[in-house]
């Protein structure tokens, strides 16, 4: 059974399921939902917890022993296993022989990153959902941010003014956890209060966190000032790492992006063509909204500044590969910038 993370608290009051699959990329809410489920085991008799990180080398043999020892004792057990990445085959396999396994003495949560549709649709996964339920916590995107804040605050017994809460939105956006934290402060500090800007200032440090995927995104949409707040706070949190990343998306964007031009050129369909692009449908109207605006020549003379700007991370060109980066996600946004 599928079940999306908010409903997972009222899913608990109803019953307890003897396994839980729990897949997402946001870690606080993650985390919340694993502290929701410990919590109605615990109500439930299950005192004891046991925790492993799976990895490439992890012993599912060992714990199956674990697990029929304690069943002869009858110990009521939560056993959490966190996947760090996609199960292999091995993985698959054990998972759903551990399932078949499981006595009324243990509950398993399982939790796996991020799935996507073809991942959520495998034979394994869906087998493991027929024994229990399968929580997907979903992503908090930056239309939602603003909502899920004030809510956070409500819940802790907190108001914000208007520009407190968008000091808050620009400071916590793309790391929930920064946002919890901060908000945790803020409580102990202000209890009670209608926020300000500056109460809000006095105690926060810039905690954005972006993603990468979002900002190639926030640029094809045209927002120029929100892609350069992101772009700066990337370079800031990993200067290497994220540049990397951003080459590779860049380039795999910049591409799909001359192919739509050239679709669109011949005047084809472009919405029975996204395989052929390489993106997928839902992303297409960004990609086909920039394309119109500068046509093949435009859309190629961006794939050649991105093979310029592999040749400055390499080292083989000069210039400043951030600077250069930031006159392309500007082009794509449709905001001028000033050239040297």
């Amino acid at each position: 059974m599928k079940i999306a993370g908010p409903a997972l608290t009222a899913a608990l009051e109803r019953e307890l399921a003897p396994l839980y699959l729990l897949s997402g990329d946001e870690p606080l809410l993650i985390e919340e939902a694993l502290d929701a489920i410990r919590q109605a085991a615990r109500a439930r008799g299950f005192s004891e917890r046991e925790s492993h990180v799976v990895d490439k080398s992890f012993d599912f043999d060992a714990l199956f022993a674990n697990t029929g020892t304690l069943s002869l004792f009858a110990s009521q057990r939560l056993l959490e296993l966190r996947f760090t990445g996609n199960p292999n085959r091995e993985a698959q396999a054990a998972l759903n022989e551990q399932a078949e396994r499981l006595g009324s003495d243990t509950v398993l949560v399982i939790t796996l990153p991020k799935l996507d549709r073809k991942e959520a649709e495998a034979k394994w996964l869906q087998a493991l959902e027929q024994r229990g339920s399968h929580v997907t916590i979903a992503s908090v995107g930056s239309a939602e941010i603003s909502s899920w804040l004030q809510q956070r605050l409500r819940a802790a017994g907190l108001q914000a003014e208007p520009d407190a809460l968008a000091l808050l939105v620009q400071l916590c956006e793309g790391n929930l956890l920064a946002a919890h934290q901060l908000i945790s402060q803020l409580v102990l500090l202000f209890p009670g209060a209608k926020l300000t800007a500056e109460q809000i200032s006095s105690v926060a440090a810039d905690n954005a966190r972006y993603n990468l995927f979002e900002l190639m995104d926030t640029a094809l949409r045209g927002d120029g000032n929100r892609c350069l707040r992101m772009l700066h706070g990337l370079r800031h949190e990993d200067e290497q790492g994220n540049l990397r990343g951003l080459f590779g998306l860049l380039h795999r964007d910049i591409r799909a992006l001359v192919n739509v031009a050239h679709i669109k050129a011949r005047g084809q369909r472009i919405g029975d063509a996204w395989k052929e692009v390489g993106v997928f449908s839902s992303r297409l109207p960004l990609f086909e909204r920039v394309a119109a605006r500068l046509g093949v020549q435009g859309c190629q003379q961006q794939m050649q500044r991105v093979a310029q700007l592999d040749q400055q991370i390499k080292g083989v060109a000069k210039g400043e590969p951030w600077l250069l980066l930031e006159a392309v996600l500007m082009s794509l946004a449709a905001v001028s910038v000033p050239t040297a």
